[in-house]
């Protein structure tokens, strides 16, 4: 369960089912979470640019906000990588990095996508204009009777696919017209053709095909959603249309529908404005999106419980023993302890120890659960409670590295102590006779003798006095 970034402090899981029995891959699903409860809490930014969406490996999402940020239903589309065919995966809010720039991308969520900023790349007829208007892009002719379209034949779609634009139009005349219309290479080639109000009809919306077939009640200067489904294989029934209020709630609609005119394989253009030269076009898209089809849509569960960046390490060993080797064993041992994970145990220690013949030990490790740990001795790899020649004195390190499916790998390092044994010891006598000359300098002589411990036991009598030497 990798955490994407340390400067995240919070996240949590969303469950997304995928509700059909084939994988499903870049696939969006739209969340429905309240943002306001964190914005209040001081966890999250209130203009949500710390929302990030990661997969359980830590493998970002892209996303697009479409509304209602700081609020309880706020709309959020995650282009979910891959989703197993009719499984479960997790993918993770995170949020809580003060410091993070804005990530959401309709662009990078989204097979097509238009907004307020999507002035260019339209070709222009009848005197059609495309430009900013606030929040949205506006497409306009006020002139009345006047044909006016803005074209362009650069999208890339699936077969299978849906557009979703949130707009409202604004009445300039009793003639007002606005058609979307999604073609084929060229302008004849129309799988769908909406009209959104109808031309001399401003209180009504529907569809082309043959003739002007009206679906349900239009208001002009209200805010829509405008849905459509096209499937580009099916041109006797592979078209649906639907008019949403902004909770996505279906006003009017008709479905199975045919192409309106032409041939259609492959829809690569959409056209907008007036093209019946009877109506006038003031159109106001909010944004325009294109986005995969699913016979049924994924679902996803309420946010789970708030984590934090603490990882959950592997599980930890449950018995570690430093003992003597099985040839040529060390001396003694002191056992160690077990350490917290990224902590240092100093309590093992050797005694004993001689080059070749006295230098072996064992390490032996125990795993916990379904955990498993790789050793290091000096840099070196061990295998757990096989003997190991220890090659000096100096200090042993020896690093514990456990690892366990969906945690983060523990590391635990146990610092020994390595004494050599002591040299043997001597013993000597010495007698010395009393009447020898210079005595003075016969004692301090036997007294400082090399490498003596303990030199100076006098035994005396009348004749002699007596030196014990213990040495090394």
């Amino acid at each position: 369960m990798a955490w994407f970034d340390a400067n995240w402090d919070y996240r949590r899981a969303i469950a997304v089912t995928n509700n059909v029995a084939s994988d499903l891959t870049d696939f969006q699903v739209l969340f429905t979470i309240d943002t306001a409860a964190l914005v209040t809490a001081g966890k999250m930014e209130a203009d949500g640019d710390d929302i990030r969406f990661a997969d359980l490996a830590g493998t970002l999402q892209d996303y697009w906000i479409e509304s209602g940020m700081n609020t309880n239903a706020t709309k959020i589309w995650v282009e979910v990588k891959t989703i197993g065919a009719s499984a479960t995966k997790d993918i993770y809010l995170y949020y809580g990095y003060a410091a993070a720039a804005a990530a959401t991308s309709g662009a990078d969520t989204f097979e097509e996508f238009f907004d307020k900023d999507s002035t260019a790349g339209w070709s222009l007829y009848g005197g059609l204009t495309v430009t900013t208007s606030g929040d949205y892009l506006r497409f306009y002719n006020p002139v009345t009777a006047n044909v006016g379209q803005a074209i362009r034949f650069d999208l890339t779609l699936p077969t299978k696919y849906i557009l979703e634009a949130k707009f409202h139009t604004t009445s300039l005349s009793t003639n007002d017209l606005n058609w979307i219309i999604l073609c084929d290479g060229v302008i004849t080639n129309r799988k769908s053709m909406s009209f959104m109000p109808k031309y001399n009809s401003q209180a009504e919306w529907g569809y082309y095909l043959g003739a002007y077939n009206i679906i349900g009640a239009f208001s002009e200067g209200t805010e829509y959603i405008y849905k459509i489904y096209n499937d580009d294989a099916n041109a006797a029934t592979g078209t649906n249309y639907y008019l949403l209020d902004l909770s996505r709630s279906v006003l009017s609609s008709a479905t199975g529908k045919g192409v309106s005119t032409g041939t259609v394989t492959d829809t690569d253009g959409i056209y907008l404005g007036d093209g019946s030269g009877g109506g006038v076009s003031d159109a106001y898209y909010q944004w325009m999106i294109f986005r995969q089809y699913a016979t049924t849509e994924p679902t996803h569960g309420a946010p789970g419980d708030e984590e934090t960046d603490t990882p959950e390490y592997a599980t930890a060993p449950t018995d570690v023993v430093l003992a003597v080797g099985a040839s040529d064993p060390v001396g003694g041992v002191t056992n160690v302890a077990i350490p917290g994970q990224g902590e240092t145990d100093t309590t093992g220690a050797v005694t004993g120890w001689v080059t070749a013949t006295a230098d072996r030990i064992k390490f032996t490790v125990t795993d916990g659960g379904a955990a498993t740990s790789v050793i290091t001795i000096g840099g070196g790899a061990y295998t757990s409670g096989n003997d190991y020649e220890i090659p000096s004195t100096a200090n042993l390190t020896v690093i514990v590295t456990t690892s366990e499916a969906g945690k983060t790998d523990a590391v635990r390092t146990f610092t020994i102590t390595v004494a050599a044994a002591p040299p043997a010891w001597g013993v000597t006598v010495e007698y010395l006779p009393i009447l020898t000359p210079d005595i003075d300098t016969a004692i301090t002589t036997a007294r400082t003798g090399a490498n003596n411990i303990y030199s100076y036991v006098p035994i005396c009598n009348d004749k002699q006095l007596m030196f014990i030497h213990i040495s090394q």
